[in-house]
């Protein structure tokens, strides 16, 4: 008896977890004819490519479709993590589709904040500021912006890295355009003469912007905690600005006391990193708040 010999090609494969679909109607294909792959689902797509439509797979002379290994096979994700059955209701097969994931996107500015679910799947978005007294510096320019919004793309990127942020001062149209371009690599504070010099700081119109340290100020300590003497204006025309950075991961919460000439912690501020929380207490009342 003869040996059987193949004409055409059926059945085309179909890979478990891959979320494909063909379009083969059960008619046998020809050799060096293809059937047409495509995502199984409308809220399926390419993982490479978005906008990927489908592939072709070749019906070969041997009777055969075209071997494809497992990394071959071009897969279908869904935007979200989500689960799905094959081989109908049964459900005889569970295969959880993976979401499209960025990594975790850029920290926030020194001295700024963002505006971030701490997700990172497809489309998420997260909004940068650097705070009270600074702007965002676009690239090649001079100008200043207060906020970016950066999106996690489908190829798992983010769509874009944070501009540096620049003090606030910077932006007055009286100083000159050279000092619109001061960053952390300039000093931006100068100590105040001793009282024995005889001298005293008389700022012009490129170093107004300059912060003068006194014995109510200090800039980088050396060792924590310190302590510096509040200004007799404090509370009235003056304020307290502190400007520093919490790490994610602390030993303790970060806490600043303000006390009075009694020796009572008026105000007791302590920064809850675990929550983003701010614990404000004092000695000279029973509430927190």
């Amino acid at each position: 008896m003869a040996p059987c010999v193949w004409h055409a090609c059926i059945d085309p494969p179909l890979p478990p977890g891959k979320g494909l679909k063909h379009d083969w109607d059960s008619v046998p294909v020809e050799f060096g004819d293809t059937v047409f792959y495509s995502c199984a689902r409308e809220n399926l797509w390419f993982e490479h490519n978005r906008e990927f439509d489908g592939f072709p797979l070749k019906c070969e002379d041997d009777g055969s479709f075209e071997d494809l290994s497992d990394e071959e096979w071009l897969n279908c994700v869904p935007s979200r993590q989500s689960k799905y059955c094959v081989n109908g209701n049964s459900c005889q097969r569970l295969f959880v589709s993976p979401a499209v994931f960025c990594d975790p996107p850029p920290e926030k500015p020194r001295g700024g904040k963002y505006v971030w679910s701490r997700n990172t799947t497809f489309g998420t978005t997260v909004e940068y500021s650097c705070g009270k007294y600074a702007k965002f510096l676009a690239p090649n320019s001079t100008d200043f912006y207060e906020s970016l919004t950066i999106t996690c793309q489908w190829n798992k990127t983010w769509t874009r890295d944070l501009d540096p942020c620049i003090c606030k001062l910077f932006c007055t149209k009286e100083l000159p355009i050279q000092l619109k371009h001061v960053s952390d690599s300039h000093c931006n504070v100068i100590p105040e003469p001793l009282d024995f010099t005889g001298l005293t700081f008389v700022p012009d119109n490129a170093t107004r912007h300059l912060f003068v340290l006194d014995d109510t100020s200090v800039y980088n300590p050396s060792e924590l905690p310190t302590s510096i003497t509040s200004n007799q204006g404090f509370g009235i025309d003056k304020d307290l600005m502190l400007d520093g950075i919490v790490h994610d991961i602390v030993s303790s919460n970060p806490v600043v006391r303000v006390i009075d000439d009694q020796g009572k912690t008026a105000v007791k501020l302590e920064i809850d990193v675990s929550f983003s929380n701010l614990i404000i207490t004092s000695e000279m009342t029973v509430r927190t708040l």
